[in-house]
């Protein structure tokens, strides 16, 4: 090993090397999903792979009892991927993300390694799926956002709600209440599918 090398690995440990996305179960099927657009869906801030064509309706008509199906299906083994790293709320990608971790059927990413560490010591406190969700944003105002769109989230008084700027964010973090009160309730909803 030369000591180029050595130093890159060094180097490489103390950032934290990039990870290599592995692929997660269909959710309704017994077969790792196809990790391509047409064979994916977004619920509840997550990702979800399905292995063929068939599965995607199925999936869509109740993706809430797809993902419970997945869980009993693959016990211990993740059917979902979020999108936002649960630490910070932030959108992640795994190309970003320097370490990740399985909870209860879902894979979350991490930009720092010891965010990795601080979710293990309290994955019940992080990893929370949400019941209520609004993607309308009272600024950007955008009617059809998708939860790929939103770069992250915030949750006050059982909402969670999604946002698309980095100002929005800012007012999100700073004064929830705020932030929530210029949200119309109409856009308050249960989760649903966005592609």
């Amino acid at each position: 090993m030369t000591l180029s090398m050595l130093v890159a690995g060094l180097a490489m440990a103390m950032v934290g090397a990039p990870v290599e996305e592995t692929p997660v179960m269909c959710p309704l099927m017994k077969f790792a999903g196809k990790q391509l657009p047409g064979y994916s869906m977004d619920y509840n801030g997550m990702r979800f792979f399905v292995c063929c064509k068939g599965c995607i309706a199925r999936f869509e008509k109740n993706p809430k009892e797809g993902f419970t199906r997945g869980l009993s299906l693959h016990e211990g083994k993740a059917v979902a991927i979020s999108l936002f790293n649960p630490i910070d709320g932030m959108r992640i990608e795994a190309k970003d993300a320097v370490a990740y971790a399985d909870h209860q059927g879902v894979r979350y990413y991490f930009a720092k390694a010891d965010e990795k560490k601080t979710f293990e010591a309290s994955p019940e406190k992080y990893a929370k799926i949400a019941e209520t969700e609004s993607l309308w944003c009272p600024y950007c105002q955008l009617e059809d956002a998708k939860y790929e769109d939103a770069i992250g989230y915030g949750d006050y008084n059982g909402v969670r709600y999604y946002f698309y700027c980095p100002e929005c964010g800012e007012l999100l973090q700073k004064d929830p209440a705020k932030y929530a009160s210029l949200v119309d309730k109409k856009w308050h909803r249960a989760p649903g599918i966005t592609k």
